[in-house]
């Protein structure tokens, strides 16, 4: 037995407990306040059988969208309540589709069915693909489909929900709003109930989702389908089960029904879903120029519809996609301020279009200011350290790097508060470099990224700080100095071999004190009292065997310096009695310039179970 709360699988945008619509009904409001109040005290059985009274009261009253309502939520009872409830909650709505129903309760039963089908295909592909296939037609038994059995039913479904058309295309779907919540300002975009299932089957259809094999008789031109929508209605497409034919014959009855009515948002909202639909399928040269042509036009023909930002915002995202792969900055950053100005213009020229909302989204996205940088986690003390800072939209920022004691990198660990406010640490740290540094910014919405080489360090921990107090933005990062460098490798049950070496030379540092700390007690001790300590030997290694704790951290002091790295090392968790060969790659830093000199190391060594690894 399973139950979790219900949720509606059909429409995205549903909402369980509404009671604005104009078929409102106090009795069945009643009834379904029940239903939320018992679904709240645990009791799904009870529920149902209200959800129950409820089908039967609306099908007597002949409130439609009570009564599909009713069955969408009694299949997700079923669903929670029951073992196999998915298979269960999809055969009673096959009852209920194939009975006496009208036409659009039907056309909205099969909906739900072939939604609830595919959703249940997404979720099971996996367990279902190892079952044995059962040849021949799609069996009667749900729980006996494979993939391509719940793949056909599920278009099938859609496929009897859209021949209700002439029923469908007489019913507005503002009177169904009472299942429709976040879809309520997008109504005017699919008017019809026709035009509202016929896009969720394109959602399906234009997806990439598809779990059955197809045949297609010869190649799909799209070229030759980046065309006028008047020129794209004249086309026939031979009957086919091909997913992209039925797509294309889809968006063509729809732009035909939207033309016939005279429904300009809906005309723009269907083309736009076209174009797109075809431009992504297209592989030749010309599909960029073609694209925003057909982009342009839609513009300059409904320049007066509230809904042309939604072409606004299509042919910007465009332009930021070009930009993406520009390989020249100046060319990249000349794409973003036309994608930046038609953003602005989409907003300015549509002020109550829904499609103004996804503009001005982006343009925020856009003009937000960026900062970050790269540097090592351990740079080679007294050596020149190389940064590269990534930015957008700033033109000076106020670099400060400042030393922390070993106390305050413990608490920085273990302190999430401490952790989360860079300037109380700033403010805690012995400021050694203050400076501002002057950053390209060309205006043009792009990031860049700048080179800096910092004066060398002595050994420690230090902060690097960058901070433009105008826009509000920072970046933050504690780094460490030093020229201890080590690997480790987990060897045997509860065991753990440390390698130290010199990380200039290369060369295997000997009488390194390295000492382990229980990570498991990071919040809870002052990190002071070591589980174990080694010495390493001429080859610069320890290993460090009964370990009692499965993952640690390490220190690691020599010649007075100690190099506190803070991550987690783990010691091995099987016995392993094999003799092999290792090895650790090391490189001279972890950034660099194009051109530059690559310098690296390894450490080559024989491990064995019995002895310490030879070099």
């Amino acid at each position: 037995m399973k139950y979790t709360l219900a949720l509606f699988i059909l429409f995205p945008f549903m909402s369980l407990f509404h009671s604005d619509s104009q078929q409102s009904d106090p009795d069945i409001d009643r009834l379904w306040k029940e239903v939320a109040a018992l679904e709240a005290k645990g009791q799904p059985r009870a529920a149902l059988a209200i959800v129950d009274e409820i089908i039967v009261l609306a099908q007597a009253k002949d409130l439609r969208p009570n009564w599909i309502k009713g069955y969408q939520f009694k299949a997700n009872l079923i669903e929670n309540l029951e073992e196999s409830g998915s298979i269960k909650a999809l055969e009673f709505l096959q009852e209920e589709a194939a009975r006496e129903l009208p036409d659009e309760i039907k056309a909205l039963t099969y909906t739900t069915l072939a939604e609830r089908v595919q959703f249940y295909l997404r979720n099971q592909f996996y367990r279902l693909n190892n079952r044995t296939n059962v040849s021949g037609d799609r069996p009667k038994d749900i729980s006996a489909w494979g993939p391509a059995h719940f793949e056909e039913a599920s278009m099938e479904y859609f496929t009897k929900a859209l021949s209700f058309k002439n029923t469908l295309v007489d019913i507005p779907v503002k009177d169904y709003e009472l299942i429709i919540d976040e879809g309520k300002n997008t109504m005017h975009l699919t008017p019809s109930l026709y035009e509202f299932i016929a896009h969720k089957y394109l959602e399906k259809l234009t997806s990439g989702e598809n779990y059955a094999i197809e045949a297609i008789a010869k190649p799909i031109s799209w070229n030759d389908y980046l065309i006028s929508s008047i020129d794209f209605m004249d086309l026939s497409f031979n009957e086919s089960k091909n997913r992209d034919i039925l797509a294309l014959n889809l968006f063509k009855e729809l732009l035909i029904y939207s033309n016939q009515s005279n429904n300009d948002d809906a005309i723009i909202y269907n083309d736009l879903k076209r174009i797109q639909f075809i431009y992504g399928k297209t592989q030749t040269e010309e599909k960029d120029e073609l694209y925003e042509q057909l982009l342009n036009d839609l513009k300059e023909k409904f320049n007066k519809s509230s809904e042309l930002a939604f072409v606004h915002h299509a042919l910007a995202s465009h332009y930021l996609s070009l930009a993406s792969n520009e390989t020249d900055k100046s060319a990249a950053g000349a794409l973003r301020i036309r994608a930046h100005d038609i953003f602005t213009e989409g907003v300015k020229e549509n002020e109550n279009g829904y499609g103004v909302e996804q503009c001005k989204n982006a343009l925020q996205t856009l003009e937000l200011p960026q900062l970050g940088f790269q540097i090592e986690s351990t740079v080679i003390a007294d050596k020149p350290i190389l940064i590269r800072i990534n930015h957008k939209g700033l033109s000076n920022v106020r670099m400060r790097i400042g030393s922390l004691t070993r106390e305050q990198l413990i608490r920085y660990h273990q302190d999430y508060k401490y952790r989360q406010n860079y300037k109380a640490i700033v403010n805690d740290g012995k400021i050694k470099v203050d400076e501002s540094i002057s950053l390209i910014d060309n205006k043009n919405y792009t990031t860049y990224s700048t080179e800096k080489i910092l004066k060398e360090l002595q050994s420690g921990i230090y902060f690097l700080f960058l901070e433009d107090a105008q826009a509000d933005i920072a970046a933050f990062q504690i780094f460490h100095a030093s020229q201890i460098g080590f690997a480790t490798n987990g060897r045997g049950r509860s065991s753990a071999e440390v390698i130290t070496f010199d990380r200039v030379t290369g060369k295997p540092l000997a009488g390194v004190q390295v000492k382990l700390f229980d990570r498991g007690n990071r919040g809870k001790s002052t990190m002071n009292q070591p589980i174990m300590t080694g010495i390493t030997n001429s080859d610069g290694i320890y290993i460090f065997k009964n370990i009692t704790s499965r993952s640690f951290y390490a220190e690691f002091v020599y010649n007075g310096e100690a190099y506190f790295p803070f991550q987690n090392i783990y010691a091995g968790n099987y016995r392993d009695r094999r003799s092999r060969d290792a090895a650790t790659l090391l490189t001279d830093r972890a950034i660099y310039r194009p051109g530059q000199k690559l310098y690296y190391k390894a450490i080559l060594y024989a491990v064995s179970p019995e002895e310490i690894p030879t070099l």
